[in-house]
């Protein structure tokens, strides 16, 4: 996601509430766990285009 889209997705928070209230977690570590997600991503991407 770009830093664009994170903001955005932060300021709506209608579309996070209903994730907030199952598992009762902040909105913030909802995103940071996004974010840390897309870094995964991101590493086992550049692993396969080094091979």
């Amino acid at each position: 996601m770009k830093r664009t889209e994170m903001a955005m997705f932060t300021r709506s928070g209608s579309r996070m509430t209903s994730v907030n209230e199952k598992t009762g977690r902040t909105k913030w570590a909802n995103v940071e766990e996004t974010v840390a997600t897309a870094r995964r991503v991101k590493e086992v991407v550049r692993k396969l285009t080094k091979i």
